[in-house]
Parts: C-alpha cells; structure tokens; sequence
C-alpha cells in the first residue's frame, strides 16, 4: 500500500470517436446465430461502442483532447510540466508516443514525457506516476494520458472480445493541492500474463505471414496471433478471487466501510463482471455503475475516466463525491484508492470525427 498526501484531480476529459456502432450492425460476424447473439448482447451489457476510423492513433486523439482543453483556457501548453501516456496501442513501437504528442502541441522541452505499457489499470497506475512526479518541487501538474485504440487490435470476428471493446483517449490532471491522506493499493502478478494477451508482434514472435493466419478456436471464434486474445473465463474467476480482498484491505486502511463511498468506479470488462461483483461486496448496482460498454465499449486504460465522465459528468465541476476508484485485468494488475473528486475545472467529454 502506497501513500500520498496533498494531491487532486483538478480536470477529466473523454475523447470518444463520433463513429458509433451498434451490436446487432456486427452480429453477422460471429459465428452464433441471432438468437445467440441477443442472448449474449442482453447478460453481458453489449449495445454500441465507439470506433475510430482507418489509421487513426491514440495520439490523434490526444492531440484533438488536448487542443480542446486549450482552445477553452481549461490548460494552458506552458502549465503541462510532465504528460504520463498509459497505452496498449502506442503509435509505434519508438519513439515513445508521448514525445510525439508532445512536438504536435508544442509543449515546452522540459515537460517531462513517459509511456508506460498498461491498459485495464492504466489510469491506476498512472495516478501512482502522477503522485510521485508531484513530489518534485518542478513538477506542479500532470496530465495523465490514457488512450487506446483497442479496435486496431482486434478480430471483428471474435464474439468473445470485439464486442465490448471501444476506442478512446481521456486526459486527466493531477495538481499538488491540499487533500486528505490517499492510500493506493497496487498489486502485479505475471503469472497470469498469458491471460490477455496480443501473441505477436513484438520481439518474442515478429509479425510473419504465419502469425497473420486466421484461426477458428473450439468456441466459434476467428482470430490470428497479430490479434488480441482473451481467456474470460480465466478473468471472470481473477476478477472474483482478487478484487473483492483488495477493497477489504483498502477499506480497512482508510477506515472507513463500503457505505461511506458515493460511487466505486472501476475497469469495465462487461456488465455481467461488474454485476457479480457488485453482488459479491453486496453493493447496490447503483453504487457501482456498469454501464460503459453499453454505451461506449470497454475502453481499456481510459475506463475509469470514461466511467466518471459517462455517470458524473459536469456536476463534478460544481460538487464533489468520494470516489473508490479500482482497475483490473491485463498483466495481471489490480489497483484502487479512495478520493474525494469534485469543484474540478472541467468533467466532459467531446466527440472527434477520428
């Protein structure tokens, strides 16, 4: 368990594609018949996702979040004094895409830019970047990056996954300002890498005309190695075994019960995951909404975020709540803290035509 101390959100913003598509335009593609399909659609929450076009990258979608930000007078370019990039989807594999978004906006040559390969726990592990950044007395604000687009990376033919995913970016700032002890609980386990997992393309198996072969599994799903693969119900059982003792020990270290958070908004892998887990802390399905991969797709690092913006949205420019925010899944990674967030500068989200 770490701890900091005087650290904020002062600022969340979404960055969705304005390309929306619906589950049943894609059932076709699957290897189940409609009647399957719907079944599937109504127990795990699927509805429309948001999906970039042609090559679009994340850091297209950084620099449109960005320009917004500063077209508004929300962030100033000489006020960003470290950007923190969490992706799966880097643009390429070097230069780092954070220098990139950098140069694209002109920032100053001292901001500090750093990629970290993270996605289900990326906002987590980002604000854990972000607080220990803040402790040098150079660095008074972070932008945190999160941006994926996870579509790129995907078999349009494998119900298992493509369905729930969604691309986006979001950008959230993290000032030094007077708060209340923050306890973040952060736990890896590589044994369970294998778990989801993009098989090829990096130096272990290189991108080849056998890795671009396009295999059904025993399950009716079409995917080749180039693609992602996720093992659900090796998730499922992580998710249920590991999640719930980590809010127990979180909660036990702030002191504090389920009952005195307003909303605990956690990584979306599907409604169905969310539901049991609710079920599982005895947790109104209210306290812990669910609905993002209905709504936009299950958007990797940047769910958290997209969660809060979806739910919250600009009442958090007038008010604040306490927050248990939890991310969970690829590496294996789980992570979660409890944050008093509201009075920001900005809480939103925008549509780009990417």
């Amino acid at each position: 368990m770490l701890c900091f101390k005087d650290k904020k959100i002062t600022g969340i913003l979404s960055v969705l594609p304005a390309n929306e598509v619906a589950f049943e335009d894609e059932m076709h593609n699957y290897d189940f018949s409609p009647k399957q399909s719907l079944r599937l659609k109504s127990v795990l929450g699927f509805g429309k996702h948001r999906i970039v076009k042609g090559q679009t990258c994340i850091s297209d979608l950084a620099v449109e979040g960005f320009s917004y930000l500063f077209r508004n007078n929300f962030l100033h370019r000489d006020e960003v004094d470290a950007l923190i990039l969490l992706t799966n989807t880097p643009d390429f594999i070097f230069p780092p895409t954070s220098n990139i978004i950098q140069s694209k906006l002109g920032l100053k040559k001292d901001t500090i830019c750093l990629d970290i390969n993270q996605g289900c726990a990326g906002f987590m592990v980002g604000l854990m970047q972000a607080f220990m950044m803040l402790e040098q007395p150079s660095v008074k604000k972070v932008a945190i990056v999160t941006a994926d687009v996870i579509s790129r990376k995907s078999s349009f033919k494998d119900r298992n996954f493509y369905p729930l995913l969604g691309d986006s970016a979001a950008i959230t700032i993290i000032e030094n300002l007077p708060s209340d002890d923050i306890h973040l609980f952060m736990k890896m386990d590589g044994d369970g890498a294998n778990a989801i997992i993009i098989p090829a393309g990096g130096m272990r198996i290189p991108y080849s005309a056998e890795t671009e072969v396009m295999v059904k599994d025993e399950s009716g799903n079409t995917r080749s190695q180039n693609h992602i693969f996720m093992d659900g119900t090796e998730v499922y059982n992580f998710v249920m075994h590991e999640v719930p003792p980590m809010f127990t020990e979180l909660f036990a270290t702030y002191g504090m019960t389920f009952s005195q958070v307003d909303y605990f908004m956690c990584h979306q892998p599907n409604r169905f995951m969310l539901e049991r887990l609710a079920d599982k802390l005895k947790l109104q399905y209210d306290q812990m909404p669910n609905n993002l991969v209905e709504n936009y797709g299950n958007s990797a690092s940047s769910t958290i975020p997209n969660i809060i913006t979806l739910n919250l949205g600009e009442s958090l420019e007038k008010d604040s709540k306490k927050l248990c925010m939890a991310g969970f899944g690829v590496g294996l990674v789980w992570s979660s803290t409890i944050m008093e967030v509201g009075n920001l500068n900005f809480c939103r989200k925008i549509d780009v035509d990417l």
